[in-house]
């Protein structure tokens, strides 16, 4: 019987190390500006901020995560490297205080409909 190595059960690389919990932390600064609103710590509620947060930044985290580590296993390639992981993270960290500031071309890349 083998013991299971840490290698087999993945690296300290690997991208939902840094992505499932910044996709928790997005997830919570979406859902806190409900009850923030209502204990009057903020002047207004932005239901268009809580959704933009959700969908771009939270469920985005989640997603790089989870593919950028399945996916390479399942091809045998490599995974992102950490200077690759580390820019996509500030860019949906960017992206949530811009949503939360209500700057929502910055949040959005410039791309209005």
């Amino acid at each position: 019987m083998t013991i299971p190595t840490a290698a087999v059960h993945g690296t300290s690389a690997d991208p939902y190390r840094i992505f499932f919990p910044l996709g928790v932390l997005m997830g919570i600064a979406g859902v806190s500006i409900w009850p923030l609103f209502y204990w009057g710590w903020t002047s207004g509620y932005s239901g268009r901020a809580h959704a933009f947060v959700q969908t771009n930044c939270f469920l985005y985290a989640f997603i790089a995560g989870f593919l950028w580590t399945a996916i390479p296993r399942f091809t045998g390639t490599n995974a992102p490297g950490r200077a690759v992981q580390y820019t996509l993270a500030l860019i949906l960290a960017a992206e949530l205080v811009a949503f939360l500031v209500e700057v929502r071309d910055v949040g959005e890349g410039g791309i209005q409909p």
